[in-house]
């Protein structure tokens, strides 16, 4: 078996784990660690098209910023023969340079309306066309976090209930964007949503409708910069990129990369062999984005060093590492 067919065969055995470590680290804004497992990926062989949808899915799962969600999906909507390696490595630095849910009033706002959802008192609606009318009225007349939590129960009983399928919601929502957006911000969204839309849709992902729904339904980040400071400032990250690239293949030529116990949380990734236990402080749950937020208002901060807070979201001593800390020293 030859070095790259070895390289290859490791990382396609341990892609679910890279990807969760790609997915955390991201969610940590540990951005070096970000470039590294989305590198090693690249690198040992899986598609480009692959690791670019996943890196899109993170830029609204993991992002609150209309630019940014523009910038990674013109990245992700490049013909496969024109992406790089260094195209989507940018994308990820891109993600970590910018406003996310746990860190700022927008974002935590927004967690916190989804974790409200359950609670809405839906039983005045009893017909289709009920629900789709108070989601109209919550989106683009109330506009308030409530409203948006009363549009995310509203979608969820239309999906259950009445059929409708994730390319309906897709749909009913490009076309009431359109009818209801008066700013150029909003025109940016809609072309980035459409963009994008195919491939989330086509893979049941539903971040990229919530934070849509919740722009148009609060109005836009305050934060967000304009597209040009943030090229220029993922430009400054080249340097270590490049350095960072130049790592993760010594560490698969040499056989010796290390997954951390973070990765596996039992929902993106599992290693019962290696860990016995599953760390559920930062998955892309309902109890692990409250885990998170309760994290952040106890250690002002989002670090894997740190003991989960919520009953169930502990992990072991062992487990309260960061790993992989050289990467730390890599500086552009």
């Amino acid at each position: 078996m030859g070095a790259s067919e070895r390289v290859d065969g490791w990382v396609r055995r341990n892609r679910s784990g890279l990807v969760s470590a790609l997915i955390k680290a991201t969610r940590m804004r540990r951005t070096n660690h970000a470039l590294y497992f989305c590198a090693l990926l690249l690198l040992g062989g899986q598609s480009k098209w692959y690791v670019s949808r996943r890196v899109c899915i993170m830029s609204c799962e993991d992002g609150q910023d209309d630019v940014l969600m523009k910038y990674v999906s013109l990245s992700h909507a490049m013909p496969d023969r024109e992406k790089s390696i260094e195209s989507i490595l940018n994308a990820v630095v891109a993600i970590c340079l910018r406003p996310n849910w746990w860190g700022n009033d927008y974002g935590r706002e927004m967690i916190r309306g989804c974790l409200h959802e359950d609670e809405v008192d839906l039983s005045a609606y009893t017909t289709e066309d009920d629900l789709v009318a108070l989601m109209e009225e919550a989106l683009f007349v109330t506009r308030a976090v409530s409203a948006f939590t009363a549009s995310s129960a509203a979608k969820a009983r239309l999906q259950d209930e009445f059929g409708w399928s994730l390319q309906d919601v897709h749909a009913w929502l490009i076309d009431h964007f359109k009818r209801y957006a008066t700013e150029s911000w909003q025109e940016d969204l809609i072309t980035t949503f459409e963009r994008t839309t195919p491939d989330m849709t086509r893979f049941g992902d539903e971040n990229w409708n919530y934070v849509a729904r919740y722009t148009f339904a609060v109005g836009r980040n305050p934060d967000t910069w304009p597209l040009e400071k943030l090229e220029a400032e993922v430009a400054k990250y080249a340097g270590a990129a490049a350095q960072i690239q130049k790592v993760a293949a010594e560490k698969l030529e040499n056989g010796d990369v290390v997954i951390p116990p973070w990765a596996y949380d039992g929902m993106h990734a599992s290693s019962r062999s290696q860990y016995g236990w599953a760390d559920t402080r930062f998955p892309g749950t309902l109890e692990g984005f409250d885990n998170c937020l309760k994290m952040v208002e106890a250690y002002g901060r989002l670090d894997p060093r740190d003991q989960g807070i919520l009953a169930g979201c502990q992990v072991p001593e062992e487990g309260l590492v960061l790993g992989n800390e050289f990467l730390d020293e890599i500086r552009s």
